[in-house]
């Protein structure tokens, strides 16, 4: 989902987490705002995450301190690409390199949503396994925002003859 979304279901994986947090724990957190913040709190949260279940062999091991610092450092990196990109600075290798730090993003991701699964005793994250309607229209919404991006990449449709807007097949 965050590659489909262009790392935007990274803010409600974040919130999903903080919400559930907050739920087990009875902690008076906001999880909308650690989530919009989500730089500032996510070692707070892969803490918690590693400590929730010491008994579990798997969480050992786990250095979340590491997966935690990669990913607000591919978030910061992402975002100053972003920015840079859309200055005009450094285009279109900026654009280029922000959408790839998604890749190493998603899957630093991934790896705290398998630790995630075991805490929750759901090892093969069958409770999330399936596409809802929700899941449709994150989708929905991220292919939309890829063909937004990867058409101001390339200038459009266009050939780049003919009068502005005229989209030449």
């Amino acid at each position: 989902m965050t590659l489909a979304t262009m790392g935007l279901y990274a803010t409600y994986w974040f919130y999903r987490n903080w919400r559930a947090y907050r739920e087990s724990t009875g902690d008076d957190v906001w999880p909308v705002a650690r989530a919009i913040f989500n730089i500032f709190f996510t070692h707070a949260l892969f803490r918690a995450i590693a400590g929730s279940q010491p008994q579990l062999q798997q969480l050992a091991g786990w250095n979340h301190r590491f997966q935690a610092h990669m990913i607000v450092l591919l978030t910061i990196l992402m975002r100053i690409f972003d920015r840079m990109a859309g200055k005009g600075i450094g285009v279109p290798v900026t654009d280029l390199l922000s959408l790839a730090l998604l890749i190493p993003f998603t899957v630093f991701l991934v790896q705290v949503q398998s630790k995630i699964n075991l805490v929750m005793r759901d090892p093969e994250g069958q409770r999330n396994a399936r596409f809802g309607v929700a899941n449709v229209i994150w989708i929905a919404l991220g292919i939309l925002l890829w063909m937004s991006v990867l058409d101001d990449m390339t200038g459009g449709f266009s050939s780049g003859s003919g009068n502005p807007g005229d989209v030449i097949i």
